[in-house]
């Protein structure tokens, strides 16, 4: 079986989805995720930070944070293991 190719005179079909950007609003798209911020701060890989956030060990702004994907802003206090870490 092959595959059906786009023919080079025909345009893209749009997508019905919508673009990530426009899904989510642009001041949630700020700031780094907390797994790779944890990553630049040298605790653990990226992959590590996530099994730590799930273990419940990081905090952002005095508040457990489980779920993956999270952002952290500028203004954000991380702390694991109650230490206070900054990214590099």
């Amino acid at each position: 079986m092959t595959k059906k190719r786009h023919a080079p005179n025909q345009p893209f079909r749009q997508s019905s989805k919508k673009r990530l950007s426009e899904r989510v609003s642009k001041n949630e798209m700020k700031g780094m995720r907390l797994n790779q911020f944890i990553a630049h701060a040298g605790i653990s890989s990226r992959r590590e930070a996530d099994e730590l956030i799930k273990a419940g060990l990081v905090k952002v702004n005095g508040t457990i944070i489980l779920e993956m994907g999270y952002r952290v802003k500028d203004n954000d206090t991380v702390k694991f293991n109650n230490e206070t870490i900054r990214s590099e």
